[in-house]
């Protein structure tokens, strides 16, 4: 996201959808109702999303610092970012943000609903890259 042509980033939790045919992942994420990120959003609605996971870091001391080597798993998603109005959506999103840390589910509290925003990115491209460690898959 970029808010006044300025690159705009941040942090936030996740959770994810394929649609059956794979054409797409859909990515879900949670916040404020108001706010900077809501009326970037509003005002340039392309954004990307970069996860990266280190796996280990291989550096043996008897060797120059250089040849240190970080192994890692990473995804970048660009694709439209909406803000999801219907309140069956709202509600199988926050499921998948919850299932991610085996968090029970439940009924919502319509209060907790309403001042809950919940923002999704479809994807219109996603690329994986990784540095895996030999003989680990």
């Amino acid at each position: 996201m970029s808010d006044n042509n300025v690159p705009y980033g941040i942090p936030l939790c996740y959770g994810f959808t394929w649609d059956k045919n794979q054409k797409y992942t859909t990515f879900y994420f949670h916040g404020a109702t108001t706010g900077r990120k809501i009326a970037t959003i509003n005002n340039n609605p392309l954004g990307c999303l970069s996860i990266s996971k280190p796996l280990q870091l291989s550096y043996t001391s008897s060797k120059p610092v250089c040849t240190a080597t970080m192994f890692y798993e990473s995804v970048i998603a660009e694709g439209k970012v909406e803000i999801v109005t219907h309140k069956e959506e709202i509600k199988a999103a926050l499921d998948t943000l919850l299932q991610q840390f085996d968090v029970p589910l439940g009924k919502y509290a319509e209060a907790s609903l309403k001042r809950t925003a919940i923002i999704k990115l479809v994807t219109d491209s996603l690329t994986m890259k990784s540095n895996a460690i030999k003989g680990k898959a």
